[in-house]
């Protein structure tokens, strides 16, 4: 879709005149808004930089600890048989909604998805020292 802008600029003489273009999208608000000034700053040709900040997600402390032996707690809440699970395993792998684990009995391995993650315990310290770089 293209739309219509109308430009209309007030000269010192009280003159106005009427600038007519077509450009893509919707008309742009304006940058900056009347008493509230805007910093300006030099054009050095480079984009500011960001800092890096941990970001502690359940999956990245639960990869942190792959291969340990964990107890996973999870509660199904549309379910009266499988209300409260609790699964023991090797923590194998982790993604954004689930965590693979494996028995180390037999190696089965288990899916579990992180909606009904309750709480993880290990039975050693807890790596969480989160790598940044």
């Amino acid at each position: 879709m293209r739309w219509l802008s109308v430009c209309f600029t007030l000269s010192r003489r009280g003159n106005s005149s009427t600038t007519t273009s077509i450009k893509d999208g919707p008309p742009q608000p304006q940058q900056q808004q009347p008493g509230y000034p805007q910093p300006q700053f030099p054009y050095t040709g480079q984009f500011p930089t960001v800092p890096r900040t941990e970001q502690s997600y359940i999956e990245n402390i639960i990869r942190l600890n792959r291969g340990k032996v964990g107890t996973f707690h999870t509660t199904y809440p549309d379910s009266n048989e499988w209300r409260d699970r609790v699964y023991t395993g090797v923590m194998e792998a982790a993604g954004v909604d689930h965590i693979i684990i494996s028995d180390p009995r037999d190696g089965k391995r288990y899916i579990l998805l992180n909606i009904y993650l309750t709480w993880v315990s290990f039975n050693e310290e807890i790596n969480y020292e989160y790598p940044i770089g």
